[in-house]
């Protein structure tokens, strides 16, 4: 019997979605596409399966459009993979943006009101697991107060840049709900959408499916320093601790390559005199691999190359043949093998090692990557290639999420009229020995691991090095 966790986001009656034609196109493309399918059908979990399809068959026939989004997601939930989700991007007539604009701006409530609750909250003791999220936070458009309401976790504007906002309004209502939180998050156009979302970076980064929040109320400095909070949270930031150490944090791969590299070029001079090279990148949850770039300050070996498999689908094919505009000769193969085995697993693409010449300039002699749960994808990507291209290189922290077994993820838009329901998962394994010997169970475990009660994490990698010079 199924008992899930829902959010009551019925806030229109105009949503054109059916949950349950959205649920049967994502199963179907599901079990076109998805190769962590296939190797849970050779482990004999067929029937498994088909049992949990059942149940959310009925299930999303009984559900309000407005929640199917979490439906569909609860049942992906199934498969422990962070590259097979859904999102959604609803669209709204200009009536309903009108109605939930009216019905947020109508409950706003006095700023000093907020930041008295925000005040007393933040003295109590012996608060939740969900209760870490009370805070202030910034989003670098605006100023929130995170604060609890019962068994919800509200966040209300305090002050903004944003001309559609004003101080008073609630921006989102989360739910804690054991492993995460969950809810309610309304956009600068006050458009509604359901959200999830955990806090990262010892409680200093709330990533949400909608938005990047990070705490302004840390007891340490150097924590608010780790973002920007002019050009945007996802942005890069690094400071020179001390003559010996420079700390380079990256809260996102999600990143403008030309603005990556022009970031890069701004700080040539600090990273190159840097003697311990300390990557944060705590709660970064991926997005391009555009880290290559700056392993010339460390490199010191060839970076092995590798191959996974893919199972051979029309949606895979036509996902391969956009990809061959950027390399014919890792992409064609690939192409070639799907188009003569259909729903067979076949070879992916082959990514050869690479050589990056160590810049002669670099004084890097220890590199520390920072990690935490928060770690995923791209992010998880960049500790492999990290270690794999220098012996300098040790991980710190806890292990990250667990994210890179299955890779290179397509996406495509269910039929689920205008809630515009995503469906996203991988094409790839990482390599041809997945799921046998892979990372989705255990995250990448640090080399040097460092308990949680350690409050400050850089310190202790700064202390690290200091005993070994």
């Amino acid at each position: 019997m199924l008992a899930l966790t829902m959010i009551n986001l019925s806030w229109s009656q105009e949503r054109t979605c059916n949950c349950s034609e959205a649920f049967s196109d994502m199963t179907v493309k599901l079990e076109a596409n998805y190769i962590g399918l296939k190797h849970f059908y050779e482990r004999g979990k067929r029937s498994e399966y088909e049992q949990r399809k059942t149940e959310f068959t009925k299930l999303s026939s009984n559900t309000d459009a407005s929640q199917c989004t979490q439906v569909l997601g609860e049942f992906l939930s199934y498969f422990d993979d962070g590259h097979l989700f859904v999102f959604e991007r609803p669209k709204y007539a200009e009536t309903e943006i009108d109605a939930m604009r009216r019905r947020i701006q109508t409950g706003k409530l006095d700023v000093d009101q907020v930041e008295a609750l925000l005040k007393l909250q933040s003295r109590m003791t012996g608060t939740g697991e969900g209760d870490k999220i009370i805070g202030r936070y910034s989003d670098a458009t605006s100023e929130f107060a995170m604060v609890k309401d019962g068994d919800s976790y509200n966040g209300y504007i305090l002050q903004s840049t944003n001309e559609n906002v004003s101080s008073g309004e609630l921006k989102v209502t989360l739910k804690w709900t054991g492993e995460a939180y969950r809810g309610v998050y309304y956009s600068y156009g006050h458009e509604v959408s359901f959200t999830k979302g955990q806090l990262y970076k010892e409680g200093t980064l709330l990533k949400l499916a909608n938005s990047r929040w990070a705490r302004i109320d840390s007891e340490f400095e150097r924590e608010e320093a780790m973002f920007d909070f002019e050009n945007g949270i996802d942005q890069p930031t690094i400071q020179k601790l001390d003559d010996d150490n420079v700390l380079f944090s990256i809260p996102s791969y999600n990143l403008d390559y030309q603005q990556f590299m022009s970031f890069l070029k701004k700080n040539e001079k600090t990273l190159l005199n840097a003697r311990n090279l300390i990557f944060d990148i705590r709660g970064n949850t991926g997005g391009n691999a555009i880290y290559f770039p700056f392993f010339d300050l460390f490199s010191d070996r060839i970076m092995p190359g590798g191959q996974g498999h893919v199972l051979a689908s029309a949606d895979n094919l036509a996902y391969f043949e956009r990809n061959v505009q950027f390399s014919a000769k890792i992409y064609k193969p690939v192409v070639k093998d799907i188009q003569e085995h259909m729903g067979e697993i076949v070879d992916g693409p082959a990514y050869l090692g690479r050589t990056v010449k160590r810049n002669k300039k670099s004084k890097v002699e220890n590199v520390a990557i920072l990690t935490d749960e928060g770690c995923m994808s791209a992010a998880e990507s960049f500790i492999l290639h990290a270690k794999g291209i220098s012996s300098k290189v040790t991980t710190f922290g806890s292990p990250t999420f667990g994210m890179i077994d299955y890779t290179s993820v397509n996406a495509s838009q269910l039929n689920s009229g205008n809630q515009h329901i995503y469906f996203g998962y991988p094409t790839s394994t990482f390599h041809k020995e997945i799921p046998e010997n892979g990372y989705n169970k255990t995250g990448i475990v640090p080399d040097v691991p460092i308990a949680r009660n350690v409050e400050d994490k850089v310190a202790y990698i700064m202390q690290h090095y200091k005993q070994d010079k």
